[in-house]
């Protein structure tokens, strides 16, 4: 039944939407009539102008808040009003944290900290050092936002400036959350939210919110939505439109979770209501929500004509987590409508952007490496020159004594040598212990590149798989297609046959694209999504043969991640060992083993037939198997004393 109060709800959230801006619209027109009064004080014109810059256009349009900013930096140096130019340097920095020109906004904001220094406004210096060690987080120098995000709380704490000690505690709650010590991240959310309560800030709250809403992970707490609509509301507040329309899609996308759909479409509507203004680049993320809302509701359809035409935009303009999501949900839509070129098409996008995003990751951390090693190791040469320059002064003072305390100083000088070599020692120890880390650093570094190299080879004999599985059964398709075009003409009666080697063909080749689809996909590489895949997969072969069977899968404990090239070759042997039983072994019983757990895997499939049939032990089966076997490290055999047993043990690295 279509939605009636559609187009109502859409007309209620415009003109809520054209309220707010006209309210925002008279507030602006308020701050530029107290900038151009000149009979008021110059320190107060340009705290109107500074308040026109934050509201109207800081978040919204950082490059036109530029424009603005420079004519706030000329007027301010032109009166003479330091602390104000302080301002404008600072809200310049801010704008290049936001279009992600760090070195530009490091540059900037080291001016406004002297220009603050130079006037002794200390909370000036506290807030330019917050938003410093923002810029240098997202460079990636943990080490140096934590020691500017420190300074800045010492400040605030000194001046009592609660704004800024919020900001501080919400900065360092992302540092523990870049850690994954989620706990103490959310504790420091929580202290900024009750600051910026205290005080009545609504910016500050939003942030707060934002953070404490993100990091709720149960899709049934209702805290998230409690959260994300308090900040919603104070980024409307402030004027913020873009986290705004970015809040309401959080909400969203937790009352998709939740399974209330309605209540999930209301916010996207009204999402895509707010960053409309603000360009069509800016829907890219509610429309995202909206397709996975549709995923839920198995609209596929509608998946694929919302998400296609923003492909071009979400090659370009999207973030990578967006454009991830976006060709992840086009492939399951495919997927579920039949397509299944387009689906492996969309699937190989997504596995491009999440290999980009993953590359990324690892840059960031590999660079938050090297500057903490740069960090430690000047920490170290530091120690190492003062305590040099001791022993030094102690020297000098020992020849400036006299002849007959000569024994006291001697006694002195013996006690600082054995101070030196002691803290030597301990310097010598925790450089060692620094070599040590940084070792097993690289160790890990090479274990990743190892791991990465495999998955390389799995695509390239996933692709091998593809040519030869899927182009010989759509080669036989096309050979049966031509051989029934000419049966129509002269042997009517052998279509049917005919058609059913085609429809057999056909399934083999949509069995072959499902083993490769889920081979290739990332959610599937489990010991749990394993044990799944077997036990499905024997009972439709076993059900399909008319032989008496059983099927025991079983993963016992917590799910395991599974690298995709082990869990492929357990699957092809087991696969393999199915197919010989099901065909040669003339048997009257067939049972299928598969248990799973962390730390072990074993596989048997087992029949009570003729034993190895001569085509077989000729063929290459066997010998793939065992292969495959020695490939993972496992321990494989094959007895054929009554019927067949062919078993696989794997132990598990822990």
């Amino acid at each position: 039944m279509p939605d009636t109060n559609h187009p109502m709800r859409i007309l209620l959230f415009l003109l809520t939407f054209l309220c707010g801006t006209a309210g925002m619209a008279g507030k602006l027109d308020s701050l530029r009539a107290v900038y151009h009064d000149t009979q008021r004080a110059d320190t107060i014109r340009m705290q109107a102008f500074r308040k026109l810059i934050w509201t109207g256009y800081l978040f919204r349009d950082p490059d036109s808040a530029r424009s603005l900013i420079d004519s706030m930096y000329r007027t301010a140096m032109r009166w003479d009003l330091k602390a104000s130019a302080g301002d404008a340097c600072s809200m310049r920095g801010i704008t290049f944290i936001i279009t992600n020109d760090q070195e530009s906004a490091i540059k900037d904001l080291r001016r406004a900290e002297a220009l603050f220094q130079e006037v002794g406004d200390a909370k000036g210096v506290s807030a330019v050092q917050n938003n410093l060690g923002n810029a240098y987080w997202k460079m990636g120098d943990l080490s140096r936002a934590i020691e500017l995000y420190t300074l800045s709380l010492h400040y605030a704490e000194k001046q009592n400036d609660s704004s800024s000690m919020a900001s501080g505690e919400i900065n360092v709650g992302l540092i523990y959350k870049d850690l994954r010590d989620t706990a103490r991240a959310q504790e420091h959310w929580e202290r900024a939210l009750r600051i910026s309560e205290r005080i009545n800030d609504p910016n500050g709250i939003a942030l707060a919110c934002t953070n404490l809403g993100t990091s709720v992970r149960d899709p049934n707490d209702t805290a998230a939505i409690v959260f994300h609509r308090r900040a919603a509301e104070g980024f409307r507040e402030v004027g913020n439109t873009m986290y705004q329309g970015t809040s309401l899609c959080n909400i969203a996308q937790e009352y998709t979770r939740a399974g209330r759909y309605g209540d999930a479409q209301r916010m996207i509507d009204s999402a895509i209501v707010v960053l409309r203004p603000m360009g069509d680049e800016f829907l890219i993320r509610p429309k995202v929500a909206q397709m996975e809302l549709y995923l839920k509701e198995k609209k596929f359809d509608k998946i694929i004509s919302t998400g296609e035409p923003l492909r071009a935009m979400a090659d370009t303009a999207a973030t990578l987590k967006d454009a991830m999501d976006l060709y992840n949900m086009l492939s399951d839509a495919h997927y579920g409508v039949g397509s299944m070129a387009l689906a492996f098409d969309r699937l190989r996008r997504f596995h491009q952007f999440r290999d980009s995003l993953l590359s990324q990751e690892n840059r960031s951390g590999l660079r938050r490496n090297e500057y903490r090693y740069a960090y430690e190791r000047q920490a170290f040469a530091d120690s190492v020159a003062h305590a040099a320059e001791a022993v030094e002064t102690s020297l000098r003072t020992e020849q400036q004594l006299t002849t007959e305390r000569g024994r006291r100083n001697l006694a002195l000088s013996l006690g600082g040598l054995l101070a030196f070599v002691v803290v030597g020692v301990w310097q010598r120890g925790r450089l060692l212990r620094r070599t040590n880390t940084a070792i097993l650093d690289a160790q890990t570094k090479l274990v990743e590149s190892e791991r990465a190299r495999e998955a390389a080879e799995v695509r390239t004999r996933i692709a091998r798989d593809v040519h030869d599985q899927l182009g010989s059964d759509l080669t036989k398709l096309a050979l049966l297609s031509s051989e029934a075009k000419a049966m129509a003409g002269e042997d009517p009666g052998a279509l049917p046959g005919l058609a059913d080697d085609i429809e057999r063909v056909a399934g083999e080749a949509n069995r072959s694209l499902g083993d490769i689809v889920w081979a290739i996909d990332p959610h599937h590489d489990s010991l749990a999504g394993l044990t799944e895949r077997v036990r499905a997969h024997s009972e439709r072969m076993l059900k399909w043969s008319h032989i008496p069977y059983t099927v025991d899968c079983v993963h016992d404990g917590p799910d395991h991640t599974l690298d995709p090239a082990t869990k492929r070759d357990i699957y092809l042997i087991l696969r393999e060992a199915l197919n010989n039983a099901i065909k040669y072994s003339k048997a009257r019983q067939i049972r299928v083993v598969l248990h799973t757990s962390p730390k072990h895997v074993h596989m048997e499939v087992k029949d009570d037939g003729i034993g190895l049939d001569k085509r077989i032990a000729d063929g290459h089966g066997l010998e793939n198997m065992r292969q495959r076997a020695e490939r993972i490290g496992a321990r494989f055999a094959i007895n054929t004393d009554k019927g067949t047993d062919v078993s696989l043990d794997l132990v598990l690295a822990s």
